[in-house]
């Protein structure tokens, strides 16, 4: 069963973060019709999602929907990952989906850096190299960043993320709730990292606070289609009559968090937001399952929502690149949807390809 719902979240999440990123090259008080739309859409996405004032709305809630995604077969389906091949097959499929498109976003990011700081193409080899091996550092204990295009971040905390879903697994086997208990406590670092001065921009994008989001998106899909007795509160809470009322407070909750602005409140806001998208997912769903004919108005937004991560890998370099070269507003708005589109189609989709067949080769 394919879920429309998550391909209009996918979709919205993407469009958000590239309205930002294109609302913040225009000068103060600057006009036109292309302007306002943009400026507008991403004023109104953040005065409803941004009162973290921390990791972008949008950034938070592709990470939520990526836990979420990432455990829906085995949710499903949970006796899979017992099957012999299951692990090589999975990881497979996340290599092979993801990596040729970091290593596309780091070609467009040097691009960048090209024209910019008139570096020699040459280096390019060079450059690939770096983006390679800070993987692993930058996920986990170092705030370097690719060349050039600074949103390839998150996608190496994600990586990271996918290489720790085993692990995620195995806790849950010993108990339901250890996964949430140990993100949480892994989480606690982050005030260490802040202690001894670290780059606050790393650590609210770092591995240890993507990884409760990250878990709550999986608990989601988890009390969506194996139930488990939870703690009571949260039984009460999820009862169909109580828990849209429930979510409209949690929400007014958060956007009163909005003004409270201390150093390091981000640190609480984000998660508490995360829960809120995290509970939105498993009452949309929910929804869906019972009445999946209603929802497949929305696949208007498939193609959208298919090219999403090209999007956001591409987006941010392409923008700037194309502002560089002194092109217009409509130019570089246009412009950098035809090429990220371009890019998804001999990129992306290829690679989704690749990964499905090289999975079930290893399953036959």
């Amino acid at each position: 069963m394919k879920f429309y719902t998550l391909n209009v979240i996918r979709a919205l999440a993407a469009l958000s973060v590239f309205a930002t990123h294109f609302d913040q090259q225009f000068p103060v008080g600057a006009h036109g019709a292309l302007f306002c739309l943009v400026h507008y859409f991403d004023a109104a996405f953040m005065a409803l999602f941004g009162a973290n004032h921390g990791e972008h709305p949008g950034v938070v809630i592709f990470i939520v929907l990526s836990g979420f995604c990432i455990h829906l077969p085995n949710a499903r389906h949970p006796a899979a990952v017992n099957r012999p091949r299951f692990w090589p097959q999975y990881f497979t499929r996340r290599l092979v989906r993801i990596f040729p498109v970091y290593l596309a976003g780091c070609v467009m990011g040097f691009l960048y850096v090209v024209v910019t700081s008139g570096q020699s193409l040459a280096l390019l080899p060079h450059a690939l190299l770096y983006d390679i091996g800070i993987i692993l550092p930058m996920g986990f204990f170092a705030d370097r960043m690719p060349l050039g295009n600074t949103i390839l971040t998150t996608v190496i905390v994600e990586m990271c993320l996918y290489l720790f879903y085993p692990v995620l697994l195995l806790l849950k086997r010993i108990s339901f709730w250890l996964p949430a208990v140990f993100a949480f406590a892994l989480y606690g670092v982050n005030l260490l990292f802040l202690r001894h001065g670290w780059d606050p921009a790393w650590v609210s994008r770092n591995f240890y606070s993507f990884l409760p989001l990250w878990v709550m998106g999986l608990y989601a899909v988890e009390l969506c289609f194996n139930p488990r007795r939870p703690p009571p509160v949260l039984l009460r809470l999820l009862r169909p009559r109580a828990a849209p009322l429930a979510l409209a407070a949690l929400y007014v909750l958060y956007l009163l968090s909005g003004f409270w602005l201390s150093k390091g409140a981000h640190l609480i806001k984000t998660p508490l937001f995360g829960f809120l998208i995290a509970w939105s997912l498993f009452l949309l769903i929910q929804a869906e399952i019972k009445q999946p004919a209603r929802f497949r108005r929305l696949s208007a937004f498939n193609l959208l929502a298919d090219s999403s991560y090209s999007l956001y890998a591409f987006h941010f370099p392409l923008i700037l690149t194309l502002f560089a070269l002194s092109f217009g507003d409509y130019s570089v708005f246009f412009g950098t949807l035809a090429i990220v589109y371009l890019l998804y189609l001999l990129v992306e989709r290829p690679s989704h390809e690749l990964s499905k067949r090289l999975a079930k080769r290893l399953t036959a």
